[in-house]
């Protein structure tokens, strides 16, 4: 099943998510950073993470917006 990323991820940037986002793991830190030469909102580059990064990007997300 795929999986959505959260609306958020659809202005922010990768380069924005790991710096502004609180509880970004370092393994996911790393992964955001590999892609910020692409400079494009982190839900066009959704399918470039792993499906494991893929749920703790929605899940910080959650945290983020409660």
């Amino acid at each position: 099943m795929a999986i959505k990323p959260n609306t958020i991820f659809e202005f922010w940037t990768v380069d924005e998510v790991a710096e502004c986002m609180d509880g970004i793991g370092d393994d996911l830190y790393k992964s955001l950073w590999n892609k910020a030469e692409q400079r494009d909102p982190v839900s066009e580059l959704w399918g470039l993470f792993t499906r494991e990064e893929q749920l703790e990007l929605n899940k910080t997300a959650k945290i983020f917006q409660a």
